[in-house]
């Protein structure tokens, strides 16, 4: 009896001194991922902001930590607790596995809803490449006169209470706006809202298909009995294991062993053989980018973000069936340029590391939208609703922004430019830049999918309870998947001024 409480001691001591380890080491990466975050944001390497995202990525950092040294523990114990070596695992021990496990959900879950709130507010923009067709000026005048004329009396009526220095900025304002909305190119906006359309559905992409695979889990270990491994006794009768003590250890490793082997094979059969044969949704969305000749601009930090460069080899994407067609030919006969930014190209997918020039100005043109003294003119906060405000405002921010990124992509700015490199092995390996930017910024070659970062992804979990792990799991995911469609959705309404309406 003595020997075996002092297996026990020293196995809660190893086990203490294996997570101090581990939750160092990881702590080490969290604090290496909060320097790349800085670095990408522009901020002081210690300020309130940058101490509180520490924090936020130590919570998941420790919580890998954790998961990893129990399914560890749980592997080695089954191994032994199965060979006989010894009857049970002492209450203390089995209460350490279990108190690390909740610990490190708690952790988890903690990070996952601050991330979601960050993807649900980068700064995203689709730009259009599409040209403007011919059009008289006499047509386009008689058609944008009315409009401005109306715009300019209720800004006069507005005005006349106002201070001085909001009524001369208002008048600044509607000036440009006539300016503007008279020079505004006669481009269709579908384009633009099917691909915006696209992306949130995307949004919600996950590598693992959680119905089929929490599904494929409880079939394992409920139907064909998996479960009743974590007992000694070699018995599959349901009602004699009721009666036969199962260690909650083994029943973590069995849980883990089931969890990650499925998951394994579902990602090998994803990776090798659906994306490649039947479907693969991130290159079908770069596609569909460049047959719709839209690209996307993400500002995941100040410093940093993902483009994908959905240009149109043709110059043209608003055209008639037979048009397409031709086009489609003209590529798959490789008889006009290649998609890539770069001439001759595939590239069309990059990391950007850029001078802290282009999102400020990014954020200067889009002022005028929160400018507007009246309430009901600004888009503001997560339910900001584009039809609720006067579209002749949003118009002019529009197109500047439009005309803005579209020039930073084709070098048009001798003060902001960027290059096309490609990262060090270091850096794929750390997710980090060790050249600043500067005053030109870096667009970085990428596998083509680098742009999921700012997409959503599952977090799986293992319960003692199989049957309630499903229920809890499953509709806590779809909970979590259908808030965060919708803030996805309001974003883009907010930073790619996509009008809600024809977001489905």
């Amino acid at each position: 009896m003595n020997a075996t409480k002092s297996e026990h001691f020293h196995s809660d001591r190893d086990l203490s001194i294996t997570m101090g380890v581990f939750c160092g080491l990881f702590e080490l990466w969290a604090l290496l991922r909060a320097f790349s975050w800085t670095k990408r944001s522009g901020k002081q390497p210690v300020d309130p902001i940058t101490i509180a995202k520490f924090l936020v990525t130590s919570c998941g950092m420790i919580a890998n930590a954790f998961l990893l040294v129990v399914i560890g523990a749980s592997f080695h114990w089954f191994i032994v607790y199965k060979r006989h070596a010894i009857r049970t695992l002492a209450a203390e021990y089995e209460h350490s596995f279990t108190t690390y496990l909740y610990v490190a959900f708690v952790l988890k879950f903690v990070n996952l809803i601050c991330d979601l709130v960050v993807l649900s507010n980068i700064d995203i923009f689709f730009i259009d490449w599409e040209r403007p067709k011919v059009r008289s000026q006499k047509a386009s005048l008689k058609e944008r006169t009315p409009a401005n004329s109306s715009v300019s009396e209720k800004e006069t009526e507005t005005t006349a209470s106002e201070p001085q220095a909001n009524r001369e900025e208002r008048e600044t304002v509607v000036r440009l706006q006539q300016k503007l909305i008279s020079d505004f190119p006669v481009i269709s906006i579908w384009r633009t809202y099917f691909v915006a359309n696209e992306w949130v559905k995307l949004s919600a992409y996950r590598k693992l298909t959680l119905s089929i695979h929490l599904f494929l889990v409880l079939l394992l270990l409920n139907t064909f009995g998996l479960e009743h491994h974590s007992t000694l006794a070699e018995a599959s009768d349901n009602e004699t294991q009721k009666h036969i003590y199962t260690s909650s250890g083994c029943r973590i490793a069995i849980a883990s062993f089931s969890f990650i082997i499925l998951a394994t094979l579902q990602i090998i059969f994803k990776k090798f053989f659906y994306m490649k044969i039947i479907k693969d949704k991130l290159h079908e969305f770069v596609d569909l980018c460049s047959v719709s000749n839209v690209s996307l601009f993400c500002f995941i930090s100040k410093k940093f973000g993902y483009y994908i460069h959905g240009r149109s080899p043709n110059g043209h994407s608003d055209i008639s069936m037979k048009e397409m067609h031709e086009f489609l030919k003209r590529e798959e006969e490789d008889l006009c340029p290649k998609r890539g930014l770069l001439p001759n190209t595939d590239q069309q997918t990059f990391e950007m590391a850029l001078p802290t020039s282009v999102h400020e100005q990014y954020k200067r043109i889009r002022t005028v939208l929160t400018s507007y003294s009246q309430a009901t003119d600004r888009m503001q906060g997560i339910g900001g609703s584009l039809f609720k405000v006067d579209i002749e405002k949003v118009i002019p921010t529009y197109h500047t922004i439009n005309k803005f990124l579209s020039g930073f992509i084709e070098h048009a700015y001798k003060d902001v430019d960027y290059a096309v490199k490609d990262k060090s092995n270091i850096e794929m390996i750390l997710d980090t830049e060790f050249v600043e930017p500067g005053d030109k910024g870096i667009f970085y070659n990428d596998n083509g999918h680098s742009f999921e970062a700012v997409l959503l992804c599952g977090l799986e979990q293992v319960d003692q309870n199989y049957s309630s792990s499903f229920y809890d799991y499953f509709p806590s995911q779809q909970v979590i998947t259908h808030v965060y469609l919708n803030a996805s959705r309001r974003n883009l309404v907010r930073k790619a001024l996509v009008d809600e309406r024809f977001l489905m």
